[in-house]
């Protein structure tokens, strides 16, 4: 599974994006969940990779917030884990990357939000499996982002959920890694 990303691509968001959920969510998944990664899954990024957040960053979770995990839950990691992280770490996307959101961002979610998982869900990835990103990225967020949970969320998880990642699994990430928050209100 290989990605790239190439040529321009300006994802700009002006003014005021008001992106709010009332009433209750529900999302149900009944069956059984069965994450296995199989094979040679590896990751690379090289090059720099910078975050900046500017400006105001308000993240409320206000009422009642409900996270249980019911029944058994099992991770097994057989064959060769290697998360080495060295030196500096750049992240590219080919072209022009430009991700910028100005204004005012509410993003709001009123009410009651739940979340069930139980029975089987098997999502099974084979092979190897590669991403790279190449080129220069900037996701810059100016101005005030607001984050509201207000009511009752509960995100339950009931059943057996199995992850099991067998063979080769290589998670090397070289270079620097930057991560620079300036709080400055716009």
């Amino acid at each position: 599974m290989d990605t790239w990303t190439t040529g321009h691509m300006d994802n700009r968001t002006h003014g005021h994006v008001d992106n709010r959920t009332h009433g209750q969510q529900d999302t149900w998944t009944t069956g059984h969940v069965d994450n296995r990664t199989h094979g040679q899954q590896d990751t690379w990024t090289t090059g720099h990779m910078d975050t900046w957040t500017t400006g105001h960053v308000d993240n409320r979770t206000h009422g009642h917030v409900d996270n249980r995990t019911r029944g058994q839950q099992d991770t097994w990691t057989t064959g060769h884990v290697d998360n080495r992280t060295r030196g500096q770490q750049d992240t590219w996307t080919t072209g022009h990357v430009d991700n910028r959101t100005r204004g005012h961002v509410d993003n709001r979610t009123h009410g009651q939000q739940d979340t069930w998982t139980t029975g089987h869900v098997d999502n099974r990835t084979r092979g190897q499996q590669d991403t790279w990103t190449t080129g220069h990225m900037d996701n810059r967020t100016r101005g005030q982002q607001d984050t509201w949970t207000t009511g009752h969320v509960d995100n339950r998880t009931h059943g057996q959920q199995d992850t099991w990642t067998t063979g080769h699994v290589d998670n090397r990430t070289h270079g620097q890694q930057d991560s620079v928050s300036f709080m400055e209100l716009t």
